[in-house]
């Protein structure tokens, strides 16, 4: 799996095949295309979008999944061509497969970046970080003593206060970290979908009655940029989830962060991890492609993104 995912996010889109590559229009205007074959898997998340039986068929034919997502932009139906779609079936069957020492090293892997990353801002605001490099040290297989959890609670009052709680029902900066996260899942269950991995099947996640377990495991990683642009926000005043503030946890992933291959755009990121999932329950590596901590820099250029 080499080839990138597109995702139609832009509402009122028409998409159609045509020589080889897909064609993106709005009306009579041709508003650009990409080669078929450089094409890994098709999310559609925006609204009114149309396209055309013969470009069905063409994703069909290259054997390209294709991803429609619901109001709250989830992946609701995934549909794939009856014969030949040898990747999604190998993937989905080398994930049911997957040993559980290699997903508590999976595991072990998510949570140290996730901690890593929770370094990285708090150092970007100057408040302390040697409970947390303590942690990020003693992360074990599993994370078979919480480092996680503990890092967790001393993250949060490090960075909003000795008063804050994280509460998922209350309101104020609660609220805006929830509908930050809930962003960010829709981005990686989409993306994981695509990359034709099962939702339901987590790496660490295990309740019955999630069906996006997969998403809840590989969006730790990427949680301290919503805490990040949540801080941002709240020292320009905001103090509630208004319509600006949603807006701007939105476009905070438009921005990019260090990756193995240089400054890469959040969601891309989000992508790459995903696929790499993907390659290493084939056996085709060894690691996932996971976002690097990002310098004082790479956080001021985010804040770019953050419309308050």
């Amino acid at each position: 799996m080499t080839g990138q995912i597109l995702e139609i996010a832009t509402d009122n889109k028409h998409l159609s095949a045509k020589d080889g590559f897909i064609v993106i229009s709005e009306g009579q205007v041709e508003l650009g295309r990409i080669p078929i074959d450089a094409v890994e898997a098709v999310v559609v998340s925006a609204h009114g979008i149309t396209y055309s039986h013969s470009f069905l068929v063409r994703l069909s034919e290259n054997n390209i999944p294709f991803v429609a997502c619901n109001q709250k932009h989830f992946p609701v139906s995934y549909l794939l061509p009856l014969e030949g779609h040898y990747k999604q079936g190998s993937v989905m069957d080398a994930q049911l497969q997957a040993n559980l020492p290699l997903n508590k090293r999976l595991w072990r892997d998510l949570v140290k970046a996730k901690i890593a990353m929770q370094i990285s801002v708090l150092t970007h605001y100057q408040k302390p970080v040697q409970r947390l490099e303590y942690l990020l040290k003693s992360v074990k297989s599993d994370d078979s003593e919480n480092a996680e959890g503990q890092a967790a609670r001393f993250y949060f009052q490090a960075l909003f206060g000795d008063n804050f709680i994280r509460d998922r029902e209350a309101d104020g900066i609660n609220a805006m970290l929830n509908y930050g996260y809930t962003v960010l899942r829709a981005f990686i269950a989409r993306y994981s979908t695509a990359a034709g991995l099962h939702p339901t099947m987590g790496i660490h996640h295990r309740n019955a009655l999630n069906g996006f377990r997969l998403a809840d495991d590989l969006m730790e990683p990427f949680r301290p940029i919503v805490d990040f642009a949540v801080y941002e926000m709240i020292t320009k005043g905001e103090t509630a989830l208004t319509s600006t503030v949603k807006q701007s946890l939105v476009n905070v992933f438009s921005g990019n962060i260090p990756a193995f291959l240089g400054q890469t755009q959040i969601t891309i990121c989000m992508q790459n991890l995903c696929i790499s999932l993907a390659k290493v329950y084939l056996k085709e590596r060894e690691e996932l492609d996971l976002p690097y901590s990002p310098q004082p820099w790479d956080w001021e250029a985010l804040n770019a993104f953050i419309a308050v």
